[in-house]
């Protein structure tokens, strides 16, 4: 039997690769029953980044998932670049690209893994420092809300934030108190 993290169940090895694309396909061997998992994280594994402003509320941005046919409100996240030397490098970069806010540094709080069951990437939750507002304008995803913890709350119940990274990050927010 393996216990919590064990390793040892079989072999990873790519078997599709997403032509110009950091997505690929691994399958594990040595199983009986044949498993399969999404990875898209090459050079490391990606960041999700929570801001607040003075008033402790906090950044989502309307994202329109095109999978789902369905525009979200989500927190700021992206993958990991070759050249990102940690978490808090991916989250400072994909603040600015998709909101035109920038942050002069962060706090990791943790990991959380959008989806154990198909994916085999982590995504570290970055709690931004030293944030100034830029032109969202210029910004990938220029609708932008701040909200408090009880409209954080209401949009969850409304079905408006509801993706696995943004609810996962909130949470462990929320759990170490920070």
């Amino acid at each position: 039997m393996t216990g919590i993290g064990d390793p040892s169940s079989g072999e990873w090895r790519v078997v599709w690769r997403g032509a110009g694309e950091r997505l690929f396909v691994e399958r594990q061997h040595g199983s009986d029953h044949p498993r399969h998992r999404f990875r898209s994280n090459g050079p490391g594994d990606g960041a999700v980044v929570i801001v607040r402003d003075d008033d402790g509320r906090v950044l989502l941005l309307e994202i329109h998932r095109h999978v789902l046919g369905r525009t979200l409100l989500e927190l700021p996240r992206g993958q990991a670049e070759a050249d990102d030397p940690d978490p808090v490098t991916t989250a400072t970069r994909e603040l600015l690209e998709e909101s035109g806010h920038t942050m002069t540094g962060g706090r990791v709080l943790g990991q959380v893994y959008p989806d154990s069951g198909l994916s085999g990437d982590a995504v570290h939750v970055v709690v931004a420092t030293g944030v100034t507002r830029g032109s969202a304008d210029a910004a990938e995803f220029p609708v932008q809300h701040w909200l408090d913890a009880d409209e954080l709350a209401a949009a969850v119940r409304r079905g408006e934030l509801r993706d696995g990274i943004s609810l996962a990050a909130l949470a462990l927010l929320r759990a170490t108190g920070a």
